[in-house]
């Protein structure tokens, strides 16, 4: 039979061998999440972007629809006209929708409270509070750790309770 001394010896020895493996999984993993916020918080920046640029060519294709329908009322034929396009589904729910809400909050958050107003939101729902330069960048964060703490619904009540006049 092993002498219990000496199993004791080898975990030990098995535990301290191991410990610098483990520090560096935990720094490697609290990198990633950092990775994954930042990247997260990319996405957001690019589908307003989208939005903006949706709003805006719908915006020309108004225009240019009006401005041929003002040509054939003067009795001329256009030189040219849109071609016909489908215009591709996109499937209701899912991270499409997701992404939509979560810029549409950020957004409004920007819009109706200020910098010190959007810290106190931090407090209020227990996530840390962001320093961001910007309000917009502010904002971004804010709704980003409500969703890494699973407090939206909770930024969401609060900011109805502040601005009921705001949408939220």
């Amino acid at each position: 039979m092993i002498d219990e001394g000496i199993v004791q010896a080898a975990a030990l020895f098995l535990a301290i061998a191991a410990m610098p493996g483990v520090v560096a999984l935990g720094l490697y993993l609290r990198g990633l999440a950092r990775r994954v916020d930042g990247l997260e918080s990319l996405r957001l920046l690019d589908a307003a972007e989208r939005g903006k640029l949706q709003r805006r060519v719908d915006e020309l294709e108004h225009g240019v629809s009006l401005l041929i329908a003002q040509i054939r009322r003067a009795g001329m034929t256009p030189e040219w006209s849109p071609a016909p396009v489908a215009s591709p589904s996109v499937p209701a729910g899912g991270q499409h929708a997701e992404t939509e809400l979560l810029v549409d909050l950020w957004q409004r958050i920007e819009e109706h409270f200020n910098a010190d107003e959007m810290r106190d939101l931090a407090f209020e729902i227990g996530v840390p509070e962001s320093h961001a330069a910007t309000p917009g960048s502010q904002a971004r964060e804010l709704v980003m750790a409500a969703k890494r703490h699973h407090q939206l619904e909770r930024l969401r009540e609060v900011c109805r309770r502040e601005r009921p006049e705001g949408g939220f």
